[in-house]
């Protein structure tokens, strides 16, 4: 009986964080939706556009390009895109407060053809989809949908996007 009573307490202490950690990415990060929605609602931003060897000396063999967005001479988005022979990377990194606030990355995997003995470039079967949230350059939370880039343990998400995120902010500002 004794067992029982304290299984019973040690379930009523951790149903709480097992439901915590089964939340929704947006549940969790309640501001977001209206952060993205005040950011679309920006009429005339001002943008920078670099493509191809402006951004990079090694092109992916479908390009490459890097958009800053500017509001009010302020940056507020950065979005980057890459071309691969089998897929197309893009990732979104918004600025809250001048500093890096959320990373929306998104991988789109062209459909191999067996009749073509390649693939179809206008038609997408694989994808990936990964939001990460900072707060003063740490990553605070994360979530993605498929397989990307950081299901290998030995990346670090967050030094590798604020290092990305840095060194695509210091190219728009040459």
């Amino acid at each position: 009986m004794i067992i029982k009573i304290k299984a019973l307490a040690l379930f009523i202490v951790f149903i709480p964080l097992f439901i915590k950690a089964q939340t929704g990415f947006y549940d969790r990060n309640t501001k977001l939706n209206g952060f993205l929605d005040s950011i679309s609602n920006i009429t005339g931003f001002d943008s920078l556009v670099l493509n191809n060897y402006e951004l990079s000396e090694q092109l992916p063999d479908g390009g490459a390009s890097l958009i800053g967005y500017y509001h009010n001479s302020k940056l507020i988005k950065l979005k980057s895109w890459f071309g691969l022979s089998y897929g197309v990377i893009s990732r979104e990194y918004f600025l809250k407060n001048d500093s890096l606030f959320l990373v929306i990355e998104q991988f789109n995997g062209y459909l191999y053809d067996d009749e073509l003995n390649g693939f179809n470039y206008t038609k997408f079967d694989i994808s990936y989809n990964g939001w990460f949230v900072f707060k003063n350059n740490l990553l605070i939370d994360m979530t993605s949908l498929g397989h990307g880039r950081f299901e290998d343990d030995s990346l670090n998400p967050e030094r590798i996007l604020l290092e990305e995120f840095n060194a695509y902010k210091k190219k728009l500002t040459k």
